[in-house]
């Protein structure tokens, strides 16, 4: 198997289980660095510190990456995602046409925004009132909190299908 680093994403498909599923509706990880996913309810995950990977689920979560650097996915629902002090990857996906929408709180440099090529396509950003608004085929994708960014600032994972990229993956195929 190989492995982009630059974009992190493996060449073929992964199926990964969570270091923890998210039964209540708030959940921690601790300084390891984990692979946190939530469940269809309302979810508080806060990643604390090293690099972790949260995927929100259904839902309208709010997800804490904290320190390190994080891979946030919020999924449907409206969720808030706060990457913390590290370069963070925001991930939106494509699921039944709607990548849901999501609510960015300190996208700072070194943080990217990463799309399928379906979604990277049709992307239209605009800026209103000092936040950044991405749009797929004119639905909003998630308000950008304080900080112009152009098209330029998010990624285009290409066709391959969206696996999420893990601090334990990582170091698994760094050893390879």
């Amino acid at each position: 198997m190989s492995y982009d680093w630059q974009q992190h994403v493996p060449d073929e498909a992964l199926k990964f289980i969570p270091d923890q599923v998210c039964k209540s509706k708030s959940c921690k990880g601790t300084d390891k660095g984990e692979f946190i996913v939530g469940n269809s309810k309302a979810n508080k995950i806060d990643g604390l510190g090293a690099n972790d990977a949260i995927a929100g689920d259904d839902g309208n979560d709010t997800l804490i990456g904290g320190s390190g650097n994080d891979h946030l996915a919020g999924d449907h629902g409206k969720n808030t995602l706060t990457g913390g002090t590290g370069k963070d990857k925001f991930f939106f996906q494509l699921e039944d046409g709607n990548p849901g929408h999501s609510v960015i709180t300190d996208y700072e440099n070194g943080d990217k925004i990463v799309v399928k090529e379906k979604i990277y396509k049709n992307l239209k950003v605009s800026t209103v009132n000092g936040d950044t608004i991405p749009k797929y085929k004119g639905k909003e994708m998630a308000v950008v909190k304080d900080v112009s960014l152009s098209k330029g600032d998010v990624v285009n994972q290409g066709k391959k299908n969206v696996v999420f990229p893990t601090p334990r993956l990582s170091e698994e195929l760094s050893s390879e």
